[in-house]
């Protein structure tokens, strides 16, 4: 399987897949996905926020960048797949090199209904789905670099449990099952419509187990990030999803 870069044909994965280097690209970044990739309130300086923070990463490695963050809080991932709200495959620009930054899965499991979205709680594997149509449609559009990103899990604020009843054992059992087919499809290559995946649940400082305490230096609740919180995820989805694609 392979796809029709804007530049160079790139195949998607294997281990003949040609680099480009940064530092010779015009690159326009777009990051689409729900509060945790729009940067909360919570942060109360936009350049701390995830969006931003990942945007100061790149920056100045390339030749030049542009940068749009279309993610709206609140949004299931069927929202952005119809783009209800906005829509990612009309950032694209011509004659640059289209890197896209994206995910959800929280409020397609939790099911939102407030956002127009009233098809019922998603499963795992519909919520893959649905991603999948999400970065075909994508990838039409021009994009010519795809990250997929999958979230933490989310964290106890007390040993009594998390800070909304919306966090059942079922539900977090769906958005362990989304997880788990988006590694096997990132492993075996099939299914795959991404060149790089980011797992959250994976890194250092926001990552680990189902069920534990809550950072408070990161955390703002179970799942919201503070400006601390945001900054080690763009510093992970950058040197673990972006870098790795690119020549040094």
């Amino acid at each position: 399987m392979a796809y029709k870069s804007n530049f160079i044909a790139i195949a998607i994965g294997g281990a003949g897949k040609l680099k480009l280097k940064l530092s010779e690209l015009d690159i326009n970044l777009v990051v689409d996905g729900d509060s945790t990739f729009k940067g909360t309130n919570n942060c109360g300086d936009i350049n701390n926020r995830f969006a931003n923070e990942l945007a100061a990463n790149i920056f100045p490695q390339t030749k030049s960048l542009t940068f749009t963050n279309v993610a709206v809080s609140g949004q299931t991932t069927k929202n952005m797949l119809r783009g209800d709200f906005t829509d990612a495959s009309l950032e694209v620009i011509s004659g640059r090199f289209n890197v896209l930054v994206a995910g959800e899965s929280i409020n397609a499991i939790l099911n939102y209904d407030y956002k127009g979205d009233a098809d019922g709680a998603a499963t795992g594997q519909i919520n893959f789905d649905d991603l999948k149509l999400y970065d075909e449609k994508m990838r039409a559009a021009g994009y010519d670099m795809i990250i997929r990103v999958t979230s933490y899990y989310p964290r106890k604020i007390n040993s009594s449990g998390y800070n909304r009843a919306e966090w059942t054992s079922e539900v977090r059992a769906r958005q362990k099952d989304y997880y788990d087919l988006v590694e096997t499809a990132n492993e075996t290559s099939v299914n795959k419509t991404w060149d790089a995946l980011v797992q959250l649940r994976e890194s250092p400082t926001l990552g680990g187990p189902e069920e534990q305490l809550i950072d408070v230096s990161r955390f703002e609740d179970s799942v919201h990030l503070l400006c601390l919180g945001q900054k080690d995820m763009a510093d992970y989805v950058y040197e673990t999803g972006i870098l790795p694609l690119f020549q040094e």
